[in-house]
């Protein structure tokens, strides 16, 4: 994560509520809902490090269900972000190898 991106108010000034973050190949993720950035760093750091954290999960849960409808190409094509798939596609891959070593020791 290279920057998070942070909610305007009516005046076009930046509030304390994250919306959504950057990866340094220029990537955007928006979190499914704001996070807000108040009170000391240390403590809402570790809860956006959650928070992040989280929120990929949730777009690695939405993106097997985009495989699954839609197969690889439309997931590849698609708008998830890069990690995500790279992370899926890695994730899948290992479970096949894993399902063959089984299938060989049978």
């Amino acid at each position: 994560i290279v920057a998070f991106e942070f909610e305007q108010d009516q005046h076009g000034s930046l509030t304390p509520r994250a919306i959504g973050m950057r990866s340094s190949e220029g990537e955007y993720v928006a979190f499914p809902e704001p996070f807000e950035c108040e009170g000391l760093v240390e403590v809402w750091l570790k809860r956006m490090a959650r928070h992040t954290q989280w929120t990929i999960e949730a777009r690695l849960a939405g993106a097997l269900e985009t495989l699954e409808e839609t197969g690889k190409e439309e997931l590849v094509r698609g708008e998830e972000c890069a990690q995500v798939t790279g992370l899926l596609f890695r994730v899948l891959f290992t479970h096949q190898v894993n399902q063959a070593f089984d299938m060989m020791a049978q």
